[in-house]
């Protein structure tokens, strides 16, 4: 049988594809495991990684199936049709796609899990959001573009001569094909067991539900089971979380599987009332001052402006010194959360007074006006001059246009300075735009000013050591902490930060009357001098209100808990007449009532507890002696609270206040 002769012969060809495709993807996983083994769990072993790469192998399969698909459909053909050279040339063709795609991708992957600890997810959509020029400049002065795409040409070269080699030829020769498959019965079987190897590759799988990421638990190191999807896999989901979060209903039920809004919203805000307006149920009425009304309010947002260089441990490398001073001065929330893990995502959440629910905010055209719980509409509402400043330019995310509609009287940005002298790509130096700030802001007027920061961010471009950062080498009790994941410079942009808000600070205040500062920073900074940071270091930001007379008239009653959603009522409760009716789903801080709990986007921290929502399945990490908090029922309890919260914010933001029609979105 001549026709099925040929199509042996080219499955054949097609296998070999397959195994090369299986091998490529299963090397990268063990390179990525290699040079990021610092992130390996201590008491992983060389099992787990084994463990892992079985697991890892399964999803690789998948991959080269769907690669080596219209090859295989033109091996069938074969069997019906002499075109045996167009089934070569296809199979060339799908060869070449996938060195030169999958090398790309792997690249843009292992460079995404360096910065964000992870494969790429829906995050590396936001290129497209973001300041391009700003992005590619940093891209060539931090990563080595060149370098690395000289490497990748050498893979690709070699994948493609590689591969058209190793296909030319098949496993079994037609001659000795023909010895072996005598007989029909032979063939048909030899026929089913391809037909099953295909199905079963391509599902990942035996059972009857095919193999996805609900099963990315081979170990119980979080680092490890990260690197089990294949690049394809993990851009999959990317791709399908992203179209899901922003474009899709579906994107309701990653916090809400029944769709129930009102019930979500009905348990968050603990009534039993049923409104037909969503922003009826956070709707609340100021108490009142409790202390002496600030008249000028400083919201401060630091770059990567993160919590763990106010560790004591790290004491020696004074990077926070003025922070530290403010807090002794001041009223600091310690177990504080940042509402995302990027600056836009959380720059969003203080704006606009809603959950990061995963939907691009400053994109969307329900931002063209303010939401109800608007910072600045609000302080508007109270009489205050609102002023937004910003030390990057207007191009990135949409940034002054979205602070505008959501009330900022008076926005500016990089391009309201004169050309800085820093080289960093993304804005102006820090020293500068506080210049502004104290140029532009006076006494004649209550007033709200949110100042978002630049310079902590890569290229780090900024001369540390110029502007006076005292650190040129490791101390000594440092050393034993430091394995080399971050430079002295990189950490030096965190001392100069905090000195360009120090300085800031201490000219303003007596330059104007009453005034308090609010700093927090944007996100983590994704950098640790430890590879291996403690799970609350990588996740803080701080949260610290100074202002002498305003601060020391305030009970030190707080919270032991919050994040960025409880910033914005803890601000209007400060200055807000009794009776004040404004909008917000977070907490007063300075209020002994209310949840003590800070949410950010797929993380919650207690006074007790850091819990990571996104690991499967979550996990508790104890902040103090003891687990209170982080009991399997206790971390239940807060998942629920903050899948309801950020599922109110996605139907917020998505279909507007009204929820009466809320059934009649469930079957779309």
């Amino acid at each position: 049988m001549r026709s099925w002769d040929r199509f042996f012969g080219q499955f054949q060809k097609d296998l070999k594809l397959w195994l090369f495709f299986v091998v490529f993807l299963g090397l990268f996983r063990v390179f990525l495991i290699f040079t990021l083994k610092e992130k390996i769990e201590a008491a992983s072993g060389i099992m787990d990684i084994l463990r892992v790469c079985l697991l890892g192998f399964r999803f690789d399969g998948m991959a080269a199936t769907y690669f080596i698909l219209i090859p295989f459909l033109m091996s069938v053909a074969c069997g019906f049709f002499d075109i045996e050279r167009a089934a070569n040339k296809v199979r060339g063709v799908f060869a070449g796609i996938f060195v030169v795609a999958t090398t790309i991708l792997c690249g843009v992957d292992y460079g995404f899990f360096r910065e964000f600890d992870e494969q790429i997810n829906p995050l590396v959509f936001q290129f497209f959001q973001d300041d391009t020029k700003a992005l590619i400049s940093t891209i060539w002065q931090d990563y080595h573009p060149i370098i690395n795409f000289s490497a990748m040409g050498v893979f690709i070269a070699l994948g493609i001569v590689g591969t058209n080699r190793l296909i030319r030829f098949r496993f079994i020769s037609e001659k000795k094909s023909s010895r072996l498959f005598t007989t029909t019965a032979k063939k048909i079987a030899v026929t089913l067991c391809i037909v099953a190897f295909m199905i079963i590759s391509a599902r990942g799988t035996l059972q009857s539900i095919p193999l996805d990421r609900r099963i990315l638990l081979a170990t119980q190191d979080e680092f490890l089971n990260k690197t089990i999807l294949s690049v394809h896999g993990a851009l999959r989901y990317a791709v399908m979380d992203f179209i899901n979060m922003t474009h899709a209903d579906k994107g309701l039920e990653t916090y809400l599987p029944d769709r129930d809004v009102v019930k979500a919203a009905r348990y968050v805000f603990s009534t039993s009332e049923q409104y037909q307006n969503l922003d009826d149920y956070y709707k609340k009425q100021a108490a009142g001052p409790i202390s002496t009304p600030p008249r000028h309010i400083f919201l401060i947002i630091g770059e990567s402006y993160d919590s763990w260089p106010l560790l004591e441990k790290y004491r020696s490398l004074g990077l926070m010194e003025n922070l530290k001073y403010f807090i002794r001065q001041g009223i600091s929330i310690e177990n504080f959360l940042p509402a995302s893990d990027l600056t836009m995502f959380s720059l969003g959440v203080l704006l606009t007074g809603l959950p990061d629910s995963g939907i691009i905010i400053n994109q969307h055209i329900s931002s063209l006006k303010p939401y109800p719980g608007a910072l600045a509409e609000t302080f508007n509402r109270l009489g205050w001059r609102t002023r937004f400043f910003y030390g990057g330019y207007p191009t990135w995310q949409r940034v002054t246009d979205f602070a505008r509609s959501q009330g900022f009287r008076e926005t500016y940005d990089a391009t309201s300075m004169a050309a800085s002298k820093t080289k960093n790509p993304w804005g102006v130096d820090d020293s500068e735009l506080f210049d502004l700030v104290i140029k532009t802001v006076n006494d004649d007027a209550p007033s709200l000013n949110v100042i978002l920061t630049t310079n902590n961010h890569t290229p780090y471009s900024t001369d540390v050591w110029g502007k006076g950062f005292p650190i040129h080498a490791v101390p000594k009790d440092i050393k034993p902490l430091w394995d080399n994941a971050i430079s002295l410079k990189m950490i030096g942009h965190q001392w100069y930060t905090d000195k360009c808000i120090g300085d800031f600070v201490k000219t303003m205040e007596h330059r104007i009357r009453l005034p308090l500062f609010a700093i927090t920073g944007d996100h983590y900074g994704r950098k640790y001098i430890n590879k291996n940071s403690a799970p609350f270091e990588k996740s803080a930001v701080p949260f610290v209100l100074y202002g002498k007379e305003v601060v020391d008239s305030i009970p030190r009653t707080v919270h032991r808990a919050g994040s960025h959603l409880d910033i914005p009522p803890t601000l209007i409760e400060m200055v807000a007449p009794q009776g004040f009716v404004y909008h917000a789903m977070g907490e007063n801080l300075l209020s002994p009532e209310g949840r003590s709990v800070g949410i950010g986007r797929y993380r919650i921290i207690t006074a007790d507890c850091l819990i990571d929502l996104g690991t499967k399945p979550p996990r508790g990490y104890p902040l103090r002696d003891g687990d209170g908090a982080c009991t399997l029922s206790g971390m239940a309890d807060l998942k629920k609270l903050h899948d309801a919260l950020h599922g109110i914010a996605w139907w917020r933001v998505k279909y507007g206040a009204e929820v009466s029609s809320n059934k009649n979105k469930d079957s779309k």
